[in-house]
């Protein structure tokens, strides 16, 4: 019986001691970014959402049923084994003060154990994938996890992060979008007014933090906002300031399902060895003159092979070839092509580089088959902000898709719950 108890007690040690090991490499890697972020140059085609609908943001109710896939691929055909972890972190993505085993059951670190290798593709790569909860890993508490992908129990090797999100509800949000009626964004601003209804009497309203998105982007979302009125246990928000977006413009699109026709938007598709290339038409600037209606996916990508049915190991990698024509180079700033398909990251790759004697600004990027949304942002060198406006323009009846989430921030808690959220849009049949 001691033994035994002496073997439990080193065990324990052990993990405790591996936990903290752990956490020391990953929090003194200064690589580690807690966003959504691919670290390695060979990995592509990072997604995340609910595992029942690939449109969905990877936000699932705690403790349910609900799955939430991740998936990428390595280019290439040397298998690599890869380890993954979960960090819960705060409302502000800083990591929580929290034991491994206070917010997950199961094991720190698990391998990715589900792959394929591509079939049929002139781009060779392995699909990995994984959903959450799963038999290895459970989230035991509300919040934000940041999912962390390394080598193989080597975590100063990163491959990727990514935000997902497990709620525990203890609000009710209804959301009304207005068109500003301030003298700045009167034309063409979108204001979100919102009310929480607490349906648990835990939540004290002065622990409660707001955070607001516009279609999944980090760069221009509201933070810290302040209810208006309180009346029992309702919160109103409603801000002519605050709470207003930019409505910005429907975004450009690029179908690239089949090579086999070429669609709207494509003036060529042709194949050099060893890959096929889409050459877009020229786009142009569109921050003159009227707003056109034009249904888009806010700025989301979906993976398709139109011949195909396991897209996820059959589509294959083309390069696409962007123009944008601009009279002359601009200074003061670079161009850049956005969209989820680069995790709202101004990618260098990404970079556009002006071309003279075409008076355009070119890119060309390597992308698995699918459909994309993407827009050109002006990036400002001094000040570091993007303009989102500056080619797309800036319309008030442009659709947007917003989402909502609701912490409670208790500082008598070692930790900052998710107790609510929503997704919406403004559009209209």
């Amino acid at each position: 019986m001691k033994k035994k108890f002496s073997e439990r007690i080193a065990i324990m040690l052990l993990f405790i001691s591996f936990s903290m090991s752990l956490k020391a490499q990953l929090f003194t890697n200064r690589n580690l970014l807690f966003e959504d972020k691919i670290y390695a140059q060979n990995i592509k085609t990072l997604q995340a959402s609910r595992a029942d609908w690939d449109m969905a943001y990877p936000i699932i109710k705690l403790n349910s049923d609900e799955k939430i896939k991740i998936s990428f691929d390595l280019l290439g055909e040397n298998f690599v084994d890869f380890s993954y972890t979960l960090i819960h972190c705060d409302a502000n993505w800083n990591p929580s003060d929290l034991l491994f085993s206070e917010y997950c059951s199961g094991f720190e670190v698990n391998t990715l154990n589900e792959f394929y290798f591509s079939i049929n593709t002139f781009a060779k790569y392995i699909h990995y994938q994984v959903q959450m909860p799963n038999d290895d890993v459970s989230p035991l508490i509300s919040g934000n996890y940041l999912f962390v992908v390394f080598e193989q129990d080597n975590p100063e090797r990163l491959i990727l992060s990514k935000r997902l999100y497990f709620v525990d509800s203890k609000v009710e949000i209804s959301t009304t979008i207005k068109r500003s009626v301030t003298n700045n964004l009167q034309i063409a601003g979108q204001r979100i007014d919102f009310n929480l209804f607490k349906t648990d009497a835990s939540v004290a309203s002065e622990n409660i933090q707001v955070a607001v998105f516009q279609n999944g982007r980090n760069d221009n979302s509201k933070k810290h906002l302040q209810p208006k009125f309180l009346s029992g246990n309702e919160l109103i928000f409603q801000d002519e300031l605050a709470n207003v977006f930019d409505a910005g413009n429907e975004f450009r699109h690029l179908d690239m399902k089949s090579e086999r026709f070429q669609p709207m938007g494509v003036e060529q598709i042709y194949y050099e060895k060893p890959y096929y290339h889409f050459k877009l038409d020229t786009d142009f600037a569109r921050n003159a003159g009227k707003y056109q209606t034009k249904r888009d996916l806010n700025g989301e990508f979906f993976i398709k092979r139109e011949e195909s049915d396991e897209s996820y190991r059959n589509a294959d990698y083309f390069y696409a070839h962007f123009r944008l024509n601009t009279p002359n180079e601009l200074l003061g700033g670079d161009v850049f092509i956005v969209g989820a398909f680069s995790n709202w990251n101004l990618l260098p790759e990404n970079r556009m580089f002006y071309n003279l004697e075409a008076k355009n600004y070119e890119a060309t990027l390597f992308l698995k088959q699918g459909y994309y949304n993407y827009a050109y942002v002006f990036k400002n060198t001094k000040t570091r902000a993007w303009d989102f406006n500056f080619f797309e323009g800036n319309f008030s009846e442009t659709e947007n898709k917003y989402l909502i989430f609701v912490y409670d921030v208790n500082p008598l808690n070692n930790y900052h719950q998710l107790i609510g959220y929503k997704v919406f849009t403004n559009y209209q049949d």
